[in-house]
């Protein structure tokens, strides 16, 4: 038998040093810092410690257990919100599994834009996320169409899937003039931050925009497709879901199942005047396809049948609409390949921006987390010769399936809001996600997939390399800037082209490019230029210089840019 002493001072020996330990946790815990607010790993003295409970370290896993915890891929559903019951069916589906620990998991999902503290995490964690930053920023209608129309004025031929936009008031001179010239043009008045229809009205002789209007709100005033194709006697217009992935290795995708979505008024052409509408006081019901708009009609009619009867309800497959025009004779291949024409097109378009602030706001180099996508809407109208227009792109679609319905208590009397869920959103969202994550994750589209790659091009057009060029003003842009800081360009910056090999001449010295720069700098600030404004400038340098033709800056930006890639000093 052991000794009953021996037994008392093990006892006694094990107590004083769990007593210790207590003691070391005690003050380990204060090494970490108390602002570490994200949850993230900490280090210390050459450990990481995985701090799951602010102040306190995680528990210790066996080197099995932690194998197998890394294995299964984990989305973090924390900042999802509405999106969160869509991203547990893509869970359950794929056997992921859920977090919604601050800071952790494979892939970080984030419902709205993100913000400072969230670039400050996905910065240093090797994770995929869901949102470019400050993407939302492009997808306004006003900065979405300056972008575009800058594209339609060196490629009109190739971006006439715009409808003529006018930003107002900037441009309401030249929108009056067009105005007057036309006199059955139609215009929808767009507030620039509007979504979901609010704030939309028609421009025609009797209502025309006051300057009263625009100084509430920025407008873009958009010319009405007045021949739109009806199914049903209705208008309808497609949701398409495009996945951007990657930044200095950009991909995009479309996605050919997608929403179709009706209005809830049969379609008749837009009226002169007031008087001439009669007693209709709900016009919009007949020209505009928004959701959250006819949603609050009478008419609108959710169906939660549509695998049985796919052809009723204001939403429908896009899958629906496709069988439907194939039944009446319609080359749908020809309208999926125009769609990816427009889809790769504006992905160019939408490449320098996306870039040049993802460096800005994450860095730049091999060393920054690169694993970011981003699932844009891309609404598209056909018009009844079958021809795509881009209506507009919304950053953040949605992913939710509920959708609230203002019905009349029977006890009350009084109006409530409802949840209903919506079975074909329910069917379509889950897939959309699954498989773009599947796609970012794997770096290939999946078997039988929706998704259809548009960027780069398979069949890569010899003239694409034209359209390149706004990506190639980027470029040379962030090298003039340096990559520390490369959202704005100082006047000693700009400066530096003057002494590039033919871009000084006895009329055009240091002096002259301070001028440039002082007329092209951005406004209200003119100690710095922005990425558009350089543009700008080429654009002006080419005219003075009298490099290329119709005032084009290709054939400078790729000169200029040939001389400083060679040049260790940049």
């Amino acid at each position: 038998m052991i000794p009953l002493m021996l037994i008392i001072l093990v006892v006694a020996f094990v107590g004083k040093n769990q007593a210790s330990c207590c003691s070391l946790c005690s003050k380990f815990q204060r090494l970490i810092p108390n602002n570490n607010k994200a949850n993230l790993p900490i280090k210390i003295k050459g450990k990481i410690i995985l701090n799951r409970k602010l102040g306190r370290p995680a528990n210790k896993l066996s080197e099995d257990e932690s194998e197998e915890e890394e294995k299964v891929f984990t989305i973090n559903t924390c900042h999802a919100k509405g999106e969160k019951n869509t991203l547990k069916e893509v869970i359950k589906l794929e056997g992921y599994k859920e977090t919604k620990s601050s800071g952790e998991g494979n892939l970080l999902w984030y419902y709205s834009a993100l913000r400072e503290i969230d670039l400050k995490i996905l910065s240093i964690r090797q994770c995929m996320f869901n949102r470019y930053p400050r993407a939302s920023t492009i997808c306004r209608k006003r900065q979405f169409h300056i972008l575009l129309k800058k594209y339609q004025r060196y490629f009109p031929e190739d971006y006439d899937f715009i409808p003529r936009t006018y930003c107002l008031p900037d441009e309401y001179k030249s929108f009056k003039k067009r105005f007057e010239k036309k006199n059955d043009s139609f215009f929808l008045a767009k507030p620039s931050k509007g979504k979901g229809g609010d704030g939309i009205f028609f421009i025609n002789k009797s209502t025309a925009i006051s300057k009263e209007d625009m100084k509430q709100n920025e407008y873009i005033a958009q010319e009405y497709i007045k021949n739109p194709l009806l199914i049903d006697k209705k208008k309808f217009d497609f949701r398409l879901y495009l996945l951007i992935k990657g930044v200095d290795t950009m991909k995009a995708y479309i996605a050919f199942e997608g929403l179709a979505r009706f209005c809830t008024e049969d379609y008749t052409k837009p009226k002169k005047s007031k008087k001439e509408e009669g007693e209709d006081d709900a016009p919009l019901y007949k020209h505009l396809t928004n959701f959250s708009l006819n949603k609050k009609n009478e008419n609108y009619v959710c169906n939660n049948d549509f695998e049985n009867n796919e052809n009723e309800g204001n939403k429908r497959l896009l899958s629906t609409i496709f069988r439907h025009l194939e039944n009446e004779g319609v080359d749908v291949d020809e309208i999926k390949d125009d769609i990816r024409d427009i889809c790769s097109k504006l992905v160019l378009a939408l490449q320098p921006f996306l870039v040049n602030t993802f460096h800005t706001d994450m860095g730049v180099g091999e060393e920054t987390n690169q694993n970011c996508f981003h699932i844009f809407g891309l609404d598209i109208l056909l018009d009844e010769n079958y021809k795509s227009w881009v209506m507009e792109i919304n950053c953040f679609p949605s992913f939710n399936y509920f959708f609230d319905k203002t019905v009349m208590d029977s006890e009350t009397g009084k109006s409530k809001s409802i949840k209903i869920v919506s079975d074909l959103d329910k069917y379509l969202k889950p897939i959309v996600v699954r498989e773009a994550i599947t796609i970012v994750r794997d770096g290939k589209i999946p078997k039988d997939s929706v998704f259809d790659q548009v960027f780069p091009p398979q069949d890569y057009p010899e003239d694409y390399r034209d359209f390149t060029i706004f990506n190639e003003i980027r470029l040379l842009f962030e090298i003039l800037a340096g990559f520390r800081k490369p959202d704005i360009l100082t006047l000693a910056q700009f400066q530096k082209i003057c002494y590039f090999p033919g871009m000084k001449t006895e009329t055009l010295g240091k002096p002259e490019y301070a001028i440039i720069f002082s007329q092209f700098a951005k406004r209200g600030n003119k100690s710095f230029m922005t990425l558009d404004n350089f543009g700008n400038a080429l654009e002006h340098l080419s005219k003075v210089l009298k490099i290329g033709k119709d005032a084009n800056p290709r054939p400078l930006v790729r000169k200029l840019l040939k001389y400083a890639q060679s040049k260790a000093c940049f």
